[in-house]
């Protein structure tokens, strides 16, 4: 079905919209940066483990593969993922590799640049 000029113009004002308030929430995200910091610190504690399979959460890997590159415990990653899940550090999306929930992080952990502030936290080697 062709797209009448009304409704050109419709998604025009909405897609300005969005626009609007994604740069507005940016910069109530930057003026409550430290809030956002200690939501982390306190998640991540004094946990390696926990800051590195945050580090390893990209949007694209399954539990398994960053089991598989973190490495440690089957359960010590899957609780890392629980928890880092339960205070909103990591979300679960809705694809899946062959059965294992793919994980990514939720745009305020983006625009903030949270993982230079973990790894500035963690001196953790990253790999290459």
């Amino acid at each position: 079905m062709p797209e009448t000029p009304q409704t050109h113009k419709e998604i025009v004002k909405i897609r300005r919209e969005i626009e609007d308030i994604k740069r507005s929430q940016e910069a109530d995200m930057q003026l409550n940066r430290e809030k956002y910091e200690r939501l982390v610190s306190l998640t991540l504690g004094r946990s390696e483990i926990r800051a590195r399979v945050f580090l390893a959460v990209d949007g694209l890997k399954s539990r398994k593969e960053i089991q598989d590159e973190v490495g440690g415990s089957q359960t010590a990653i899957w609780f890392a993922l629980d928890t880092l899940e339960r205070y909103g550090l990591v979300i679960k999306l809705e694809s899946s590799k062959r059965g294992s929930p793919v994980y990514g992080k939720p745009r305020w952990i983006h625009v903030l640049r949270i993982d230079d502030y973990v790894r500035s936290q963690f001196p953790i080697e990253q790999e290459s």
